[in-house]
């Protein structure tokens, strides 16, 4: 493979449902264990869609609003210290427009790299990998800076973080009672007649 590519999955599936092509290349892991279609693969930023849409879903029912801070959504244990500059604790005040268009300031667990440590990025690249729950992705980002207060509106305070859209799946989840798997199976996969 070409560059820093190191596998790909394909597959064609015809009108009637049949699935005509499922292929794969490359290798799996830092072992060398070969791509198969069935390997599980990261999804990284595609359920980003899937979560905004479910949060416009949400919003269009009346049942959150997208000015909404998120103490108005979640426990106050779940976003309290998260985005603090100057003493300030800011948490509370993210509504959930900001994190849908990344102007909440938050740092990005993902990317972020805590004092003397790695970002889970790097880790990956490193063929580490692990599962964060919220409570993870919370504890994390408190240690890391926030990037300015939240809700700014100039050119240059947008900032691009995982973070954002972990809180989004947190709040789509407390208003509608189901986890965010759910939420994507019955206000998305199903009206649509996806499998």
């Amino acid at each position: 493979m070409k560059g820093t590519v190191r596998h790909v999955v394909a597959g064609v599936q015809s009108g009637d449902g049949r699935i005509d092509l499922a292929a794969a290349a490359g290798v799996a892991d830092v072992g060398g264990t070969a791509m198969t279609p069935e390997t599980p693969y990261l999804l990284a930023s595609i359920s980003k869609m899937y979560t905004a849409a479910v949060i416009l879903r949400l919003a269009d029912e009346g049942r959150l609003h997208l000015s909404d801070p998120l103490a108005v959504s979640l426990p106050r244990s779940t976003y309290e210290g998260m985005h603090v500059i100057d003493g300030v604790d800011r948490s509370g005040e993210i509504t959930i427009a900001q994190l849908l268009n990344h102007t909440s300031g938050l740092a990005d667990y993902f990317g972020g790299k805590p004092k003397g440590g790695v970002s889970l990025a790097d880790e990956l690249k490193q063929g580490r990998d692990r599962s964060l729950d919220l409570d993870d992705v919370v504890r994390l980002v408190r240690t890391l800076p926030p990037r300015f207060v939240p809700g700014r509106h100039d050119d240059s305070d947008a900032h691009y973080s995982d973070t954002n859209f972990r809180l989004l799946a947190a709040v789509a989840a407390e208003v509608a009672g189901d986890p965010i798997e759910v939420l994507f199976d019955k206000l998305i996969f199903t009206k649509l007649g996806l499998e």
